[in-house]
């Protein structure tokens, strides 16, 4: 009979060896499979999609999550377009560090294959940058990008945050607005019917579906610069004030952010419409506007017309409370959009603002700019006195808004004025409230600083 003690140690014998083999067996499988298991880690779908497109760009923000649970060295990001500049990819993890070693973008042919090192492929690596770029024979790329990390990575469950900017992309904004109500009769109330529509054009290879979608821009109109007067001058720039007849600078227009409800497709090589604002039976208030440069100073004894337009807030109580971006606008008359009054233009306007819409011209408010005197001071100033006058000819109390800009080049103050102002813009800002069959007169007094030659 063989002893207790001497088959305890063969059975241990027998479980280290097993043990051994097994691990043996499991590195050998590994070292086979090895490049299987890369490309099985690669399985990160796409799970949200953020875009903000601006004119002629977008930044496209991904989040990706690996539901295989495998681990590895090298990913595959599936759905990257040909358009996308590589230079800006980053990847990030939200519960480790990642630092990406090296990307390439695959072929066509490639793409159900091993990775290789064809020199028709573009690739990337932090010390070597670009290595081969694409050219007249080489085929078009998929969508397809490996991406490789210096020393394998636990996935797991892991979710990715992968960015890049791409190019052809463009947007626009369209309004349509219906007024309703007597125009002429002042004594009928006024609504607006409101439809914002916002058109994308994605002229990439991918489709971008259930995107979370933002504009990027600036008012083309307020970036415009003024057209230039018949004739030639020429100008030393050192000389005293050869700054009044040169050509003013274009002030570099201000950029903004427009997020757009709820969730877009875009097809690829395609545009999307979404509408993405509308009111419909809002109230508005009439109100007329007189701008200095419709009316000449000591022109026109018996005036001239006033702008008439109407204006409702962009707050949530009118249906709105959203930044809306500068686009067109098409403005009928009547609910049913029969009448096309005029084409116009709608600046940015901030939530919280004014919409203004021009109806044109009115014939029974008129208004006229005068000089008064003009006068010397004992401590070397001049004083210009001007006078602004508006007559109201219509049946009904109005309200009429004064955008004063003095007629002169020169440095100037308000010293004094016959109601209350605000300044905008180098523009003296008053408000009238003028009842029916009457007239208002403005009364302002500048101080004038002369140049020291």
């Amino acid at each position: 009979m063989v002893p207790a003690s001497i088959r305890t140690t063969a059975s241990f014998r027998r479980r280290r060896g097993l043990i051994l083999l097994g691990r043996w067996m499991g590195l050998l499988l590994s070292l086979f499979c090895w490049p299987t298991l890369l490309w099985a880690a690669g399985g990160f779908e796409v799970d949200k999609v953020y875009l903000t497109v601006g004119h002629g760009w977008a930044v496209v923000r991904e989040i990706r999550i690996n539901r295989s649970g495998l681990d590895g060295q090298e990913i595959e990001l599936a759905d990257i377009p040909p358009e996308a500049d590589l230079s800006t990819l980053t990847v990030r993890a939200r519960r480790l560090p990642v630092e990406m070693g090296r990307w390439s973008r695959v072929s066509v042919e490639e793409t159900n294959q091993v990775p290789s090192r064809a020199d028709k492929a573009l690739v990337w690596s932090p010390r070597e940058g670009f290595q081969g770029s694409p050219s007249e024979k080489t085929p078009p790329v998929s969508q397809v990008l490996r991406c490789r990390f210096p020393q394998p990575q636990a996935w797991g469950r892991m979710i990715l945050e992968i960015s890049y900017w791409v190019r052809n992309f463009d947007w626009e904004a369209q309004y349509q607005v219906a007024v309703r109500g007597e125009r002429e009769d002042e004594k009928e109330p006024v609504s607006v019917d409101l439809t914002a529509i916002a058109r994308i054009y994605n002229g990439c290879s991918r489709t971008y579906t259930r995107a979370v979608v933002q504009l990027a821009g600036a008012d083309a109109l307020a970036s415009k610069a003024p057209a230039k007067e018949p004739g030639f001058l020429v100008l030393n720039e050192e000389t005293p004030l050869s700054d009044l007849w040169l050509q003013p600078e274009i002030a570099t227009p201000v950029e903004h952010l427009y997020p757009l409800p709820g969730t877009v497709d875009l097809p690829a090589h395609s545009d999307a419409q979404l509408y993405f604002a509308g009111v419909a039976r809002k109230p508005a208030e009439r109100l007329y506007v007189m701008m200095a440069e419709d009316f000449p100073v000591d022109s026109f004894k018996t005036g001239r017309p006033l702008k008439k337009a109407i204006v409702f807030k962009n707050d949530e109580e009118h249906g709105l409370g959203l930044n809306l971006p500068a686009g067109s606008v098409r403005i009928f008359l009547g609910g049913m959009r029969t009448h096309l009054l005029q084409d116009a233009w709608l600046p940015h306007t901030p939530a919280g603002g004014d919409l203004r819409m021009d109806l044109g011209w009115a014939d029974n408010v008129r208004g006229l700019r005068k000089t008064l005197s003009e006068i010397e001071t004992a401590d070397g100033f001049q004083e210009s006195i001007y006078e602004l006058g508006m007559a109201n000819l219509s049946g009904r109390d109005i309200r009429v808004e004064v955008r004063e800009k003095p007629p002169i080049m020169l440095e100037w103050a308000v010293v004094r004025s016959s109601k209350p102002y605000r300044t905008e813009s180098q523009r003296i800002v008053f408000l009238a409230d003028i009842p029916s069959a009457s007239e208002e007169r403005i009364e302002y007094r500048l101080r004038i600083r002369k140049p020291k030659l």
